[in-house]
């Protein structure tokens, strides 16, 4: 018989996954378009240059 705790832990584990997968690949793919957080370094090389 399956315990029906280790069910819900499954499932709960599964959705942090889930979770960690969703913030994991929106790092990921805004780098190859050209914008987001992953692009954050090269943002920030461009106004000092344009300062300067």
């Amino acid at each position: 018989m399956v315990d029906p705790g280790r069910i819900i832990d499954s499932l709960y584990r599964a959705g942090l996954m889930a979770r960690y997968a969703e913030q994991a690949l929106q790092l990921v793919t805004p780098s190859k378009r050209g914008f987001g957080p992953a692009r954050g370094p090269v943002q920030n090389r461009s106004p000092p240059s344009r300062c300067s």
